[in-house]
């Protein structure tokens, strides 16, 4: 997901807002709700527009529970189609948020056998701790599995739902989950806990649900109080409200998962066992605050007495500024009116200010310290080692996240011998037992001390645990901790400090330089071009000899075997390097301690540089490949060591990004990449500079290619206009930007002003390239598309062949440019009723797409549906439905369901099917591209008529 930021002019910190929508209770599949959920789609809908056009896009949707009426997976299929609608209709308002949701106890399926004695057991005996011990320390055991099966179905659907979600930890029951939302250097920790896995039995359980501190670390990498501490704000997801716990678990609630009550800024759950809908609990800034929810259109009544309930949602706001924060509700009630429809407005029952839509903000303590603006800041230092282990002077780890299982006592000896040999550990058995036990079973431990035990063979176990103890000493006593309080992360640590300080100098300062490399995998060349540094070739050759001499023999097999018989660098089948994660922080810290440390971050930037340099405009499917290994590490020279990137070189990692997703068609992972850019020279390089002309035209592109033409225009423009006041009127850059804006006025219908833009670029770019450029065939090209749309034909026919002759002498037969070339002469062939000579090129055309970008592409698609509208107008009704079809999915797959390029594949299939006299196929299809080119489009743009044409034609016909 991208996020827009605002900035504070007035000092150094960042105004940073995270919004969700808390959702809950609408139990789809009840009776009757589906004659009630018709009813209040479209208030619904447009009283989210309203919220939207009032406050603002939501990062999140979070729904607390009782999705579904009984658990079943047909009724997560309906929450699945729902679900798309949901989203469908946020990409009509131009943003995708991510999805998060807690079962409820409607979301499992009860046990057949009520009378069961494990479900007995569960029901009556839970506070017995010989119940809870198996439940919660044996996945196996035959209670949990009950749990486990009960909420199967659940489970299944969230895997498999296809709405956008984050990454998430998952937790001991089904439906635990932990997660960190990061924007713009803040992070938002959400903690979501199944609180409905003891009501797997009918009657009141009012006061007899669980929710466990078990539950809390397990789902956050087994820490849960060091999970939290490592975000600046949290929320916690329930299904049910406190009261309807146990007194212990009650106690455990109030006590230990929240507690200090600031460690969640907000608790929000459902259920909807009362009548109303709550408010923020008062107190200030350390109350613990509870939002129930009530019912989203899901019940009309509950109880006996057939009790109304509330129906509604909340739209939630937490604002962050340096190192203060507040939080805000936007609570809707719904209310049936007097006509028998349903209305939509602000929940009064609330404390709303007069002609205000949301509460009073109210001040909310961060967990650590905020963000501020790098603007005018110091660069920025990779953490230090005390940094990674969690201490109460430093609550800002960042260790936890990292994989460290922990092995049984049996399993850590057994790798031990095999790291070292079975007798030499079977010699020493008693001390090789307290050595796993002192490195706490962790397997990264016992493979950095193996390797250092395998190095030197007559070195006895207990001196190894001795000097380990020496190390950790001083491990201690720079991270000023006590030994107890971590004491496995400091086994590790001491582990990798017995081997660092057995490193030579150079294989030191080689650990340091590769842990600059994202957490993925590397290739060795990559690693080559960040330490060489001469341009000369023999002197290239030599250092490239000397730099495997220390990969090889230093750190390999023979004598001296530093890095990767130390298990300090993982060596993979592909023949790829890696460092284990914990390693490269510890390597991180030595690096923040040398003094050519800023020179080696400049020069890994410098080859990520060169590695962007190397992704062409439009990539083919094979620059994709071979780039594709690099891309975390541009990532990382990007986003991480952005400070160490020269002014020259601060846009070249992201266009480079940009253009990697762009050139696959996944506009969506291109467009955070070219808004970061867009920001970050502003920042550095100030608002009048060519790069950030470059990065506003770069970020238009994409919008326009998203299909949002009314925020690429102002963006094209105002690139056009610092273009023409930095480089003068006469400049390539310029004639570029005169060719854009021209596009999207030719695509917007407004030929006009299309034509005068795309002359003017043709002439800048003859004067200046010459005649036989390709920039200039592009501009022939392009005004040859304006002619056609003109009805043009004889003059858009000259400068389509022009522009193909250009690009297939300067490019070769087989470029992309060359394709659209092609496709584009088959467009103007087809419009001149020239089916023999169009059919051809459009074929070509495709071949040249399908080799070069793959068979999931736009371009693709396009030409798939040029074809098809090419075999519909020669009667060969069978061959166009099949490339209108699959144009259709491609595009909604690529460019989402609301794009402009989706209403033409929707139009032009029902203009095939009317003229296959599918009357009832056709009227829907008309109908939705209508739709969509209205929102998009508006109702005076020449696609829009000629929809609107098309529907109401058809409707007189029947």
């Amino acid at each position: 997901m991208s996020y827009s930021t605002q900035f504070n002019q007035a000092s150094d910190h960042r105004e940073v807002i995270f919004r969700w929508l808390h959702l809950t209770d609408l139990h789809l599949g009840m009776d009757g709700l589906e004659n009630l959920w018709p009813n209040v789609e479209e208030t619904f809908f447009k009283d989210l527009k309203y919220l939207y056009q009032k406050v603002g896009l939501w990062d999140l949707v979070m729904f607390t529970g009782d999705i579904t009426q009984r658990g079943s997976k047909s009724e997560f299929d309906q929450v699945d189609t729902l679900l798309t609608d949901f989203w469908d209709k946020f990409e009509l308002m131009g943003f995708q948020p991510k999805f998060l949701a807690v079962p409820g106890n409607h979301d499992l399926v009860r046990p057949k056998n009520q009378k069961d004695p494990i479900l007995k057991c569960l029901k009556d005996l839970w506070n017995d701790p010989d119940i809870q011990k198996p439940f919660w320390n044996d996945i196996e055991s035959a209670q949990r599995q009950l749990v486990i099966k009960a909420f199967q179905n659940y489970v299944q659907w969230w895997d498999n739902t296809k709405v956008p979600k984050p990454d998430i930890s998952k937790g001991i029951l089904p439906g635990d989950f932990s997660t960190t939302i990061e924007k713009d250097g803040f992070k938002l920790g959400i903690l979501g806990l199944n609180s409905a896995f003891l009501q797997l039995m009918g009657g009141d359980r009012k006061g007899k649900l669980a929710l466990d501190m078990r539950q809390f670390n397990g789902a956050c990498h087994k820490n849960g109080p060091s999970w939290a501490k490592d975000h600046h704000a949290c929320l916690l997801l329930t299904h049910h409200p406190q009261d309807w716990l146990t007194d212990e678990a009650q106690a455990q609630l109030i006590g230990e998962i929240h507690s200090p009550p600031e460690r969640f800024a907000l608790h929000l759950f459902g259920h909807m066992h009362e009548a109303k809908l709550r408010s923020l609990a008062e107190g200030g800034a350390n109350a613990r605050r509870r939002l129930q929810g009530c019912s989203l259109f899901g019940m009309e009544g509950w109880g006996d007495q057939n009790q109304e309930r509330f129906h509604g949602y909340s739209l939630c706001e937490l604002k962050i500024e340096g190192n203060t924060a507040s939080l805000r509700i936007y609570p809707r009630k719904a209310e049936k009116r007097q006509d028998g429809g349903w209305e939509i407005d602000r929940d009064v029952s609330f404390r709303l200010p007069k002609g205000e839509d949301g509460t009073e903000p109210v001040a909310v303590k961060l967990l650590r310290e905020g963000v501020k603006n790098s603007i005018g800041s110091e660069k920025k230092k990779l953490n230090p080692l005390k940094e990674l282990i969690t201490s109460r002077e430093n609550p800002e780890p960042s260790i936890k996240h990292i994989d460290l299982d922990v092995l049984s006592p049996e399993v850590a000896l057994e790798l031990l011998r095999k790291l070292v040999g079975k007798e030499r550990i079977d010699n020493e058995l008693n001390e090789a037992e307290a050595l796993c036990e002192w490195l706490g079973y962790l397997p990264l431990g016992l493979q950095l001390v193996g390797g250092y035990l395998d190095l030197y063979p007559r070195l006895t176990i207990a001196k190894v645990q001795e000097r380990l103890e020496n190390e950790k000493l001083a491990v201690q006593a720079l991270l000023d901790q006590k030994q107890g309080q971590i004491k496995p992360l400091l086994g590790v640590a001491a582990a990798f400090e017995l081997s660092w300080n057995d490193l030579p100098p150079q294989a030191q300062q080689l650990g340091c330089r590769l842990s600059l490399f994202a957490p993925a995998p590397f290739e060795w060349s990559l690693v080559e071009s960040c330490v060489i540094e001469t341009e000369d070739e023999e002197e290239w050759d030599k250092e490239q000899e000397a730099l495997e001499e220390l990969r090889d023999r230093v750190a390999w097999p023979t004598a001296n075997r530093f890095l990767v018989n130390r298990n300090l660098l993982q060596l993979s089948e592909q023949q790829t390097y890696r460092l284990h994660q914990l390693i490269r922080e510890f390597f991180q810290t030595k690096l923040a301690q040398l003094p050519e440390g800023d020179g080696y971050k400049q020069r890994f930037c410098q080859a990520m540089v060169a590695v962007a340099k190397e992704i062409p405009e439009r990539p083919t499917r094979d620059d994709i490949t071979a780039v594709t290994p690099a891309i975390p590490h541009l990532k990382e020279a990007a986003t991480v060591l952005t400070d160490w990137l020269r002014d020259e070189d601060l846009i070249l990692p992201f266009v480079g990004l940009g253009r990697f997703y762009e050139g696959q068609g996944t506009y969506y992972q291109a467009e955070p990449w070219y808004q970061q850019c867009l920001e970050i020279t502003r920042n550095r390089l100030g608002q009048n500079h060519p790069d950030v002309a470059e990065s506003l035209n770069k970020l238009a592109v994409i919008y326009w290619y998203l299909g949002r033409y009314d925020e690429a225009e102002p963006l094209y423009k105002q690139a056009l206009e610092m273009r023409t006041q930095l480089l003068g009127d006469d400049h390539t850059d310029v004639a570029t930007s005169l060719n854009n804006l021209g596009l999207l006025y030719w695509y917007l219908g407004r030929y006009d002003q299309a034509e005068a833009l795309y002359q003017q670029a043709l002439e800048i770019y003859q004067h200046l390239l010459g005649h036989y450029h390709p920039s200039v065939a592009t501009s022939l090209n392009n005004l040859g598309l304006l002619y056609k749309s003109m009805r043009r034909y004889d003059q858009a026919e000259a400068l389509y062949q022009q522009a193909l002759e250009i690009y297939q002498e300067k490019l070769g037969h087989h470029h992309t440019d060359v394709a659209t070339s092609l496709h584009n002469l088959g467009l103007l062939y087809k419009s001149m009723r020239r089916y023999d000579q169009a059919e051809p090129l459009y074929q070509q055309a495709l071949e040249i797409y399908q080799e070069k970008l793959g068979d999931d592409h736009p371009n693709v698609a396009t030409s798939l549906n040029n074809l098809g509208t090419l075999y519909e107008s020669m009667g060969r009704y069978d061959e166009a439905e099949p490339h209108y079809q699959q144009a259709l999915e491609m595009r909604k797959q690529l460019l989402g369901h609301y794009h402009p390029w989706v209403a033409s594949s929707l139009n032009n299939l029902g203009t095939l099917y009317e003229s296959m006299g599918r009357y009832d196929e056709a009227e829907p299809l008309y109908q939705q591209a209508l739709e969509i080119a209205e929102q998009r489009l508006g109702s005076n743009h020449p696609n829009t008529v000629t929809y609107h044409y098309n529907l109401e034609r058809l409707r007189d016909d029947l």
